[in-house]
């Protein structure tokens, strides 16, 4: 019988923003006040009462093997990892990993600190049909923010990546928190839209 997540982390990035203070040490690793933001993130999950986790790792993986271990003893939850052999981007292991994904499912990025009520997101998300739902936040700093644009406060108008020069502030002030809920027809939906869109260009 197959393994079905409810939550996917994502800690496969190279962390370079803050190589200055990390150094050798992946960012979802180092420590905070004595306590890493992967640790933080399972200690929020479990509060949750989730029980199935999938870690999605790829840069310096062989760094949080033991990390992994000590987590599933101290929360008392299942973590599975997925190693990914060459870069697949943030969620670019959800493609790979579909079957074993909830219908509804939760993906984290796994260098964040947050306190969040699961089942109440979840149940907006329901309430609204939605195929994927985001988690925003006022940003302070939008200039290397990736900003989201919902004018009716419900529904997503456009995304504005921080690596993008058309990011105009006076319609853009929420910033993407790196935790959502994504119904996982959106995966086939994607898939096929590339495979349209590839199909064209021959």
């Amino acid at each position: 019988m197959k393994k079905i997540y409810e939550v996917v982390i994502a800690c496969g990035g190279l962390g370079s923003r803050l190589k200055d203070i990390t150094g050798p040490i992946p960012k979802p690793l180092y420590p905070i006040n004595g306590k890493s933001t992967i640790e933080r993130c399972i200690e929020e999950i479990k509060n949750n009462s989730i029980t199935s986790v999938l870690i999605t790792l790829g840069y310096k993986n062989e760094s949080f093997l033991e990390e992994i271990k000590k987590l599933e003893k101290k929360y008392s939850i299942n973590i599975d990892i997925y190693v990914e052999k060459v870069p697949l981007g943030e969620c670019g292991a959800l493609w790979t990993i579909k079957e074993n994904l909830k219908e509804d499912f939760f993906f984290i990025n796994g260098d964040l600190i947050f306190s969040i009520d699961f089942d109440r997101l979840f149940y907006f998300h329901k309430r609204l049909a939605s195929k994927l739902t985001l988690v925003t936040h006022t940003s302070d700093h939008p200039n290397d923010s990736d900003l989201v644009s919902a004018p009716n406060g419900t529904l997503i108008e456009d995304i504005y990546l921080k690596e993008s020069q058309k990011i105009n502030h006076r319609y853009a002030y929420l910033g993407n928190s790196g935790i959502c809920l994504i119904n996982k027809i959106l995966l086939e939906i994607i898939i096929t839209q590339m495979l349209f869109l590839l199909w064209r260009k021959l």
